[in-house]
């Protein structure tokens, strides 16, 4: 028997319930956390994690570090970061590129070395808050053509902080966007955006919300749920 459960720092975790087991498994397969337990644990696997929360943690042996001139990907532009002489100790520059009004820069000083932990904890949290700033600019658009797209009208948009919850439908009608969803592809951001409309309807997982959330994505659904659990997120979150 496989089930899910949503954690508050993992996100969407996996389980499978087998017969003769005698302890709980754990393993990441991309950003996804997979566990494996005995039937009759159903109830603890939550409490489980928090107990074990770092030796979880330290399970996933993802290092994210940035490098000068690195150009990230981003939805509908680019973010490209550089190193600058001028700037002072822990002076970090960031925006909107004024040449274009379209992409996006972040300069650091020239003595930072970027491959630390310390770096990349700081400069996560900086492009964190610039997706915080211009998300509205490039995410609620694409989110209106879709919902126009499909014939619905929810309440508004809003951009939120999620970092494990990507999207969310409120009981009235009104989508939040994670602003982290600047850093995925243009399927994997309307995945997440149809998901989320797709709440309009059901305001659960059930059979009926996965087939219209699959007629909303002409069926590619769980093969774009795949591609996001093994997304290499090139910041932490």
């Amino acid at each position: 028997m496989q089930c899910y459960f949503i954690d508050k720092e993992f996100g969407k975790v996996v389980v499978t319930f087998r017969r003769g087991m005698k302890n709980v498994r754990c393993r990441w397969r991309g950003n996804r956390l997979y566990m494996s337990a005995p039937y009759g644990m159903e109830k603890q696997l939550e409490g489980l994690v928090d107990a074990d929360r770092d030796k979880i943690r330290a399970l996933n042996h993802q290092k994210i570090t940035f490098h000068d001139g690195q150009v990230i990907p981003c939805f509908h532009t680019t973010l490209t970061i550089s190193t600058d002489a001028k700037l002072t100790t822990n002076c970090v520059a960031h925006g909107i590129d004024p040449a274009d009004g379209v992409s996006l820069y972040m300069r650091v000083p020239a003595d930072l070395d970027l491959e630390s932990d310390a770096a990349t904890r700081a400069l996560s949290k900086v492009i964190s808050l610039l997706f915080g700033r211009i998300a509205h600019r490039y995410l609620i658009p694409y989110a209106q053509s879709e919902a126009a797209r499909l014939g619905l009208k929810p309440r508004g948009f809003e951009i939120g902080k999620g970092t494990v919850k990507l999207g969310h439908c409120t009981r009235g009608g009104v989508i939040q966007l994670s602003r982290h969803l600047m850093l995925l592809p243009e399927p994997l951001v309307q995945y997440v955006v149809c998901h989320e409309l797709a709440h309009l309807t059901h305001m659960d997982h059930s059979p009926a919300f996965h087939a219209l959330l699959d007629s909303y994505l002409d069926g590619r659904s769980a093969e774009l749920d795949r591609q996001i659990a093994h997304f290499p997120w090139p910041i932490l979150r």
